[in-house]
């Protein structure tokens, strides 16, 4: 197996970790807002076997299908995708942090940022 296969042998596999984690999502607000599969599949557009495919991971997303799911749900893509929501407010509170730097302090901010940003996935991940 050569480089390039073992590259495409992860990148499948982050397909599925991450069609397992939204489908999971999916299912997760579909049942806490009372929804059936027929319901939500009415709502955004779509057959409840492919909502059934998309709640277990066997299936992704579209753009269409997850923008129909958000409205549906009445979600951000952010939280469907990552399991986060950004609001504008905190996007509004780093905008004020980061008003009074000079150009290189922001980059230096931005790489501490994303630093930081990799020590908690590495330490949330185990």
């Amino acid at each position: 197996m050569g480089y390039y296969d073992m590259e495409i042998d992860e990148h499948k596999e982050a397909r599925k970790k991450i069609n397992k984690e939204v489908g999971l999502r999916v299912n997760k607000l579909r049942t806490e807002k009372d929804l059936s599969c027929n319901e939500l599949a009415k709502r955004a557009n779509l057959t409840a076997q492919t909502i059934r495919r998309i709640e277990i991971g066997e299936k992704g997303l579209s753009t269409i299908s997850a923008r129909n799911i958000c409205a549906a749900l009445g979600i951000s893509a952010d939280y469907l995708i990552n399991g986060v929501d950004v609001s504008d407010d905190l996007a509004g509170a780093m905008s004020q942090m980061l008003a009074g730097l000079t150009e290189e302090e922001c980059r230096a901010a931005e790489k501490m940022l994303s630093a930081l940003v990799e020590i908690f996935k590495y330490r949330f991940e185990k």
